[in-house]
Order: structure tokens, then sequence, then C-alpha cells
């Protein structure tokens, strides 16, 4: 080894010490451990995430498909826990939402990081600022790096004699024995070449500069070794000696920043153009290690930021996993719900909620899902208890209308139907459906959603469904457990408390609500009468249907 090796990266952290700003801010984004990411997504953002995301993870379909990630408005709950620093932590988050585990050995490497990050706070510091450091630039697109090999024109002589040329004839301006504008003319020159080759290549420049700062932060993260037992702190040690030879080329680095002198530097001496071919040389070389390089990052940078929401949270759990397929959660809550009511479930079997609107089916239903995803995927459940088995979460619930597709809402909402019924994959199923097939009559509704159900609770599947329809409670009542949410009449209204409650929903309380409102008298009495005689009606039909079945499936 040379006495010179490792210059470049020193001088370049010597000089951002003295012209680069921002290390309060930096320290501000390193500190912020345990706070509600404030983080505004712009305007396809996170769709880029998620492309990117795919390209990094190899996948070509989700675990979790769209249906699913829209029903639960998992975009969000993905904001909420993200306070990864860098784009392979955005990156390596959205994977593991989209792509939850089959089974605890997949979760392990996640699970020790999550314990290095609770147990040693001046490392986890340490790795937070240095990935603070190497940010999210918005042009860093380090597929166009990955994906092929890098254009290397050969200028590094031409920008070489410029350069020359520039500092010879300063030199002589200098003792007088050429004009001024001679040099400047040139500087102008070089300029306008540094210009052109930057407009050529931008975005790889980009591409290679975020490069660097994220082998920066994983020479300072690999340091960690010791004190991580996960993989992923053993991959980035492993690689220091080759991430080493990289950051030697970092002195190029300073002149790429948004500041006026290194502006300056970098166009009339050229140094992005000799940075851009000397340094793309070097990382092609290194290509696969700089990939498994900026997935070991990205799974440390995203687990840092679930360590950070689980410190946000009021109440958290670790899973426990059982092998029976069964779900027990207690006091589970809705992540997106601020001072959200706790609820208990067991689900050994089915489960068919009843209850007014706005009395927290559908958000109860939510909860249960993305639990059982976060479960799946960061190890971390709002609950204070949840044991299940693995499962394979799928939804039909916030269906719309395809305009562009020319699908109408019901033909829409079938086809979402129609992929849970059609599941035979290893793991069982977890099924969470709200109004099951909303969008057709009354009689067609009931008639249909009772056979899909009944179907259904023949499948290897744990499924909870939403159902406005009391003729289901009666028609499925050995197939599915009945629980209901309720409301009172207030003086202002109906007030809902959100517990959920064992049976179905007798409230009759909209016609209650009617009747304080001052409907007249003999509206109010016909509307209990009818209500009575529709129960009866469906008793009966229930008991029909049961002994036309024969013992439940």
């Amino acid at each position: 080894m040379t006495p010179f090796a490792g210059w470049g990266a020193r001088f370049q952290k010597a000089l951002s010490a003295i012209f680069l700003p921002g290390k309060a801010a930096l320290l501000r984004a390193a500190q912020n451990f345990g706070e509600v990411p404030d983080r505004e997504y712009a305007p396809g953002e996170m769709e880029d995430i998620a492309r990117r995301a795919r390209f990094f993870c190899c996948e070509e379909s989700w675990d979790v498909d769209d249906t699913t990630w829209n029903d639960l408005e998992l975009s969000d709950v993905f904001a909420r826990v993200n306070a990864a620093r860098t784009h392979p932590g955005d990156e390596a988050l959205y994977c593991m939402l989209r792509s939850p585990a089959r089974c605890a050995d997949e979760l392990s490497a996640r699970k020790e990081i999550l314990r290095w990050a609770a147990c040693h706070p001046d490392a986890r510091l340490r790795a937070a600022l240095a990935l603070a450091r190497a940010g999210r630039p918005r042009r860093a697109e380090l597929s166009k790096i990955f994906k092929a090999p890098l254009t290397l024109p050969r200028r590094a002589p031409q920008c070489v004699l410029l350069i020359a040329l520039l500092l010879a004839c300063t030199a002589a301006s200098a003792a007088g024995l050429l004009p001024v504008f001679i040099p400047i003319l040139l500087g102008v020159v070089n300029a306008a070449f540094s210009l052109y080759l930057h407009a050529k290549n931008s975005l790889s420049v980009d591409a290679l500069m975020y490069l660097l700062a994220l082998t920066d932060a994983a020479l300072t993260i690999g340091k960690e070794k010791e004190e991580a037992a996960s993989p992923a702190f053993v991959r980035l040690y492993v690689l220091m000696p080759s991430l080493r030879k990289l950051s030697d080329h970092g002195f190029f680095s300073f002149f790429y920043e948004n500041n006026p002198f290194a502006l300056i530097i970098s166009h009339v001496f050229l140094t992005e153009a000799l940075a851009y071919e000397w340094f793309a040389r070097r990382v092609e070389r290194h290509k696969a290690a700089l990939r498994e390089m900026t997935l070991a990052l990205g799974e440390i940078d995203a687990c840092i930021a679930v360590a950070s929401f689980r410190a946000s949270l009021p109440i958290w759990c670790e899973p426990a996993w059982t092998p029976e397929r069964r779900l027990r959660v207690r006091g589970l809550v809705h992540p997106l719900i601020r001072n959200a009511v706790p609820n208990d479930i067991d689900m050994y079997g089915h489960a068919l909620l009843t209850g007014s609107n706005a009395a927290g089916k559908s958000t109860f239903i939510k909860a249960i899902a993305v639990s059982a995803l976060m479960a799946q995927s960061i190890l971390t459940c709002t609950s204070d208890v949840y044991e299940g088995c693995f499962f394979h979460i799928a939804t039909s619930m916030a269906v719309r209308d395809n305009l562009l597709g020319g699908e109408s809402y019901f033909v829409v909402e079938v086809r979402a139907l129609k992929r849970l019924i059609d599941y035979g994959g290893r793991l069982p199923g977890l099924f969470a459906i709200d109004e099951v097939l909303r969008g057709t009559n009354t009689a067609e509704r009931v008639a249909a959603s009772c056979e899909f159900l009944r179907a259904l609770a023949g499948h290897n599947c744990l499924c909870v469904a939403a159902t406005h329809d009391l003729e289901l409670t009666y028609l499925l009542e050995e197939e599915y457990r009945n629980l209901h949410f309720s409301e009172t009449l207030a003086q202002s209204g109906m007030a809902f408390d959100y517990k959920l409650r064992p049976g179905r929903s007798t409230s009759r309380n909209a016609i209650a609500l009617m009747e304080r409102m001052g409907f007249p008298d003999d509206i109010v009495k016909k509307a209990r009468e009818a209500a009575g005689a529709a129960v009866d009606e469906i008793c009966i039909a229930a008991e029909k249907g049961r002994s036309e079945h024969g013992a439940p499936l």
C-alpha cells in the first residue's frame, strides 16, 4: 500500500468540513428517533419507490397485490413507518411490506438488527448520521448503474490537455506573458465542454456520486459488526476492503455539491468529467459488491426506521408464531388512528361482523389484516399480544369502478372476490372482506354472498367479513362466529364506543333516531313493525337454508 492510499477520501472530508453546510441539519435528521415521520411525498414519489423496489428486490409480482395494498391503505402505513434516510432504505421497507415473510427464518436477520437498534443507541445514532449524510438525492437513480454497463468514453486525455493548457496560460498571464482574457477564455471553453459532458451523463453522474456517499456510509456502519450479529452488518464488514478502494476517489465528489465553489471548480477544471470516467471504471469492476452493499444498507436503514416506529407507538408487541391456523390478538388498534379503542379477537374460525355505519367494522377488519402484515414483515404489531401462523393476506374492501378499463363497480368487485376463492397457496389465507357484493340488489346479494362465504369457509383460510345484511348472520351462523359493534342514541345523534361484542347486531337505533328527530308517529310505528316482521322472516329463511344445506362445512 502506498503512503498516499486513501488521500482522496481524507481530502474530501477536510474540504467538506470547511465548505459544506448542514451538519446541524444532518444531526437533527439522525436524532429524530421515536418521532412520527413528517415527510411529505411528492406526486408520483410513491410510484417511484415501488418501481425502484421492484428492481432491487427482483420481484415480478408482489405477494401483497395492488387490490390489497389499496384496500388497506398501505401507502399510508408505509409513510407512517418510513423514517428511512436513504433511497435503499425506502425500497427495502417497501419490499418488506409488499412481500411478507412465509416463515420465521426469513425474519431472523431483521430481528437481529431491531435488537441491535434497541440495545445500542449510540451505535444506532452513528449509523443514522452516516445514512442521513448520504440522504436521498432526487435524481440519484441507482438502477442506471446496475441495469446495464456504464457508457465510458475516453475523455480523460482531452480533459487533462485542457486543464494543463488552462494552468499554463494562467501562469503565463500572471507572469505578464499573455493577456488576462486568454485564461478566462480557456476557462469558458472548459466550462462549456464540461456542461456538454454533464448533459450527456447527468443521471449517471448523480447516481455515481450517490453511490460514493452510500459507500462512505457503509464504511462507517460496517464497523458496528462486533455489536450487531445480523448478516447485513457482516456483509458490509466483508465488503469493506473493496469499498475502501472506491472511497479513495471520494475527493472528486466534493465538486458535485450544490455550492458556488464546487460548481466553479467542477466546470472550469473539468473535474466532473475526470471523476465520472475514473470512478465509473472502478464501479464497473465492483458492481456485484456495490449491489450487495446497497441491499445491506437498505435493510439496516429500514430496520432502524422500524425501531423508530416502535418507539413512537403507545403499545406494540413482537408476534408469537403458532403452527395451527389461528389468530389471537389482544388490545388491537389500527396504526394510523390516534387514541384508537383497543379490541380483542381470537380467530380459530371465521367471523362475521355487523353494526351500523361508522361503528368501527371496516376499521377493525383493516386493523386485523394490517397487523398480520406488519407481523410478517416488520415484526411489529400495534397490540398487546399477537399470536398466529403465517398467512397469505388478501382483501376485498374499497372496490371502485375501473373507468379506464371499462369495468363497472360490480365487475371489479366480483373479480376481487374470485381471486380469494381461487387461492390455493401453501400458506393459509387471511381474507378481509367488507360488504360482499354491495354492487347488486338485496336478493341477489344475500343469496350470492351466503354461498360465497360458505364456500370460502371450506378453504384453508381464516375469513373476517363485515356486512349490513342481517340475513347472513342467521344463514351462516354455523360457519361464522357472529360479532358486532353497537351504538347508543345520544342527544346529538348516534354515539359509538367502538368496542367489539359477541353476537349479531340487534340495534334499532335508526328508527329511534327518526323518532327523536320528529318523524310522524305512524311512520315510526310502521317502521318498527316492518323491522320486527323482517327479522321473523329472516329467521324462518335461515332455518330453511340450514336444513337444505345439512351439516355445516
